[in-house]
């Protein structure tokens, strides 16, 4: 394809890869699907990262493969964000798609307008594919890291509901054994850990679920 250097032919070439991408999607259309949740995957782990980052937590070395494959339910409001997304994307689309700008009607600029208007940085990047990007992927990881940090702050903060936990077997605290645990917040549950964090004293903890007999709100009783 020979180089872009007008407002016309970038929005032509915007049109030609959404109908191959169309024509594609309609011949695979479980490859959309596939895309889509793969897309979620990433923004829930985006999301965890942030979160565990905030606890200095290594978030590869307690989760499993089936803690990943449903990481984006961790925070509800991170599927309601990319599926926003995936809308104002596909607007985005549809409203571009609707702008026809004719080759015949570009007007040649001259002097140095020339060179600025026909160098423009994003002539170089596939418009249909440069908008994908940012609706699908960048700007619903930003929120998902953002809602971690936010929500690590909050448990930080002792905003959350408080749990008290008691445990099957004892672990060591410093040089004591310990069973019960008062006011912890949880930061989050897998599959087969629990991470809590010790307001009182600013500490994270790391409990099996194995290990665990009973959780109860620090407020409104048996929680198990």
């Amino acid at each position: 394809m020979k180089k872009v250097d007008n407002d016309a032919e970038y929005f032509a070439w915007f049109a030609i890869t959404k109908n191959k991408c169309t024509q594609f999607i309609y011949q695979q259309p479980a490859l959309l699907m596939t895309l889509g949740y793969l897309t979620l995957n990433l923004s829930g782990f985006t999301y965890l990262w942030s979160l565990f980052d905030a606890f200095s937590i290594e978030i590869i070395k307690y989760m499993e493969l089936s803690d990943f494959v449903m990481a984006f339910l961790a925070e509800p409001s991170i599927l309601l964000a990319s599926l926003g997304a995936i809308i104002v994307g596909g607007g985005g689309v549809y409203f571009i798609s609707k702008i026809n700008i004719k080759l015949s009607d570009a007007n040649a600029p001259e002097g140095w307008k020339s060179w600025l208007l026909s160098n423009r940085l994003f002539y170089c990047f596939n418009p249909f594919y440069s908008l994908v990007v940012i609706a699908t992927l960048i700007y619903p990881n930003i929120y998902a890291g953002v809602v971690g940090k936010w929500n690590a702050q909050s448990i930080k903060q002792g905003v959350m509901a408080p749990y008290n936990v008691d445990l099957i077997n004892p672990v060591h605290v410093g040089q004591f054994q310990q069973y019960h645990f008062q006011n912890m917040q949880i930061i989050f549950e897998s599959g087969r850990y629990l991470f809590l964090f010790e307001h009182s004293k600013g500490r994270t903890v790391i409990f099996a679920r194995d290990n665990i007999a009973s959780i109860q709100m620090a407020t409104q009783g048996v929680d198990n």
